[in-house]
């Protein structure tokens, strides 16, 4: 799936713009991938040194969506919600480039 964005590095904010995804939302993704035992740089997340501001990798984050919230198999009622809504924000996202 191919998408173009405006740029390659967001704050957390603005990711969370033009992605159109819920505070609530991103941040249990990264609590669920964390408890996984993984790190958040594996979703596109970064710092710079002397920043305490977080920037993200948008193409990484995007791969990182597509292949762990939607492509994987859920089993559990609160996985499948989030399935959902992964599959809702590329959709939404693909709508907006067309």
């Amino acid at each position: 799936m191919e998408f173009n964005f405006k740029k390659e590095i967001y704050t957390t904010p603005e990711l969370l713009k033009e992605v159109s995804i819920s505070k609530a939302t991103f941040y249990r993704y990264q609590s669920g991938w964390l408890a996984k035992g993984n790190c958040l740089s594996d979703m596109g997340k970064f710092t710079l040194k002397g920043s305490k501001r977080s920037y993200w990798l948008i193409r990484k984050f995007m791969s990182w969506l597509i292949e762990t919230q939607v492509n994987e198999k859920k089993t559990f009622n609160n996985e499948v919600r989030d399935q959902q809504i992964a599959i809702g924000v590329l959709k939404g996202f693909k709508n907006e480039q067309e």
